[in-house]
């Protein structure tokens, strides 16, 4: 079968017209909505993640890691809450959703700008270390938030503001004389500039994610080692040692196997098994060498791929141990899951999904996660055969 032809016979169904129904993912799902979406919600209120959003805060600098790109947290949650909505109405989680969507509008800036640590803290680092602080990253997950918010509620308000901060971005960054040739550490706003691409129709958004697909890991100088020198550092005291770990030691499309941080990895096959952002022959070739990589030598019986609890590596193939090991989980470990994403449309598409959801085994909880080692039959490296009916 040619890709142009598995292309003609997949089409994406949108996921408001799919109801699970089955023993193991339906009851999973009823919990996400009616205990863990909640309980999450209470979390970011608790934790001052929601109220950073006012810029009325303080914190000691240098940062922890986890605050600077606390901004993600509550866009995970409202994209969760989003989609919950459109299967489950629900006019109290409605209006949580709507108010969450106004404070983080509340917090963007007159150039299009949206973070809190670089606004309230560090505004004079803004973009200073794209390597390690995750400004990309948290605009990725507020970009998806903002197109989860449109397609479940119609309104177009966070929509806007998310394009604005896109368009920031395109100004900021690019081949354009003029613009920095940088991209982000931790992979997850390509998938993101595709998906405001379906949502807006705005054709810009798929060019900027193809530059930053394009960008990563090129060198002869290295961005990584541009930006640490402006900020008075030297680029081989980088404490990982090497970029395998941002998935920037070399461009995307010369990666054989999967290594460093797992969920930065599994961003990245997600990236190329979506294949729009760029040549889609090439890319489906690099993404199933990657897919096969996680599959066959580094996942984990129970789902995960890491290699061991620091920093989530994949490390050595044989490593796997029984405790010590977190098991990725970037949301489910790709495209597979994620509302909105065309299918790949080919076998070698398919075969490097299966080993992006070999990864997707449940490692930090996320809204709905879990651990896979907790539960039993959890995910596995073929498709489950899971009961569905399409909407009418």
């Amino acid at each position: 079968m040619t890709t142009q032809s598995a292309q003609r016979q997949l089409t994406a169904v949108p996921f408001a017209q799919v109801t699970l129904d089955d023993p193991f993912w339906a009851p999973r799902q009823e919990i996400n909505r009616r205990v863990s979406i909640p309980h999450m919600y209470q979390m970011l209120v608790d934790t001052g993640r929601l109220s950073a959003f006012d810029l009325n805060f303080t914190r000691k600098v240098p940062s922890p890691i986890v605050l600077i790109f606390g901004d993600s947290d509550p866009a995970k949650w409202l994209e969760a809450a989003s989609y919950s909505l459109v299967t489950h109405p629900d006019p109290a989680l409605a209006a949580l959703v709507d108010a969450v969507a106004d404070k983080i509008i509340s917090a963007q800036q007159p150039d299009g700008y949206l973070n809190t640590h670089f606004t309230a803290i560090q505004p004079e680092m803004r973009w200073k270390n794209l390597r390690d602080w995750h400004e990309m990253y948290c605009a990725g997950h507020l970009m998806e938030a903002a197109v989860a918010h449109f397609e479940a509620t119609g309104e177009r308000k966070l929509l806007a503001s998310l394009a604005r901060y896109a368009d920031h971005i395109g100004r900021e960054f690019g081949p354009a004389p003029g613009q920095r040739r940088g991209y982000g550490g931790h992979p997850e706003i390509e998938l993101a500039l595709v998906r405001l691409f379906h949502a807006t129709g705005e054709a810009r958004y798929l060019e900027l994610s193809k530059y930053l697909v394009e960008e990563r890991g090129q060198s002869n100088p290295h961005y990584y080692d541009l930006e640490a020198v402006a900020r008075g550092e030297d680029p081989l005291a980088y404490w990982a040692k090497t970029y395998e770990y941002c998935q920037a030691h070399a461009p995307l499309r010369e990666h054989t196997k999967v290594v460093g941080h797992a969920v930065r990895a599994a961003g990245d096959d997600a990236e190329l098994v979506v294949g729009e952002a760029h040549d889609r022959e090439v890319a489906l070739e690099a993404a199933t060498g990657r897919g096969t990589s996680a599959a066959v030598r580094r996942a984990h019986l129970v789902g995960g791929s890491d290699g061991h609890a620091a920093e989530e590596p994949r490390d050595d193939p044989r490593r796997h141990p029984r405790q010590a090991g977190r098991r990725a989980n970037p949301r489910g470990g790709g495209p597979v899951h994620r509302p909105g994403l065309p299918p790949a449309g080919d076998q070698r598409g398919d075969r490097a999904l299966l080993g992006v959801r070999g990864q997707g085994g449940g490692g930090r909880p996320e809204v709905g996660g879990g651990r896979a080692d907790r539960h039993p039959g959890g995910p596995c490296l073929a498709p489950l055969p899971v009961p569905c009916r399409t909407r009418q």
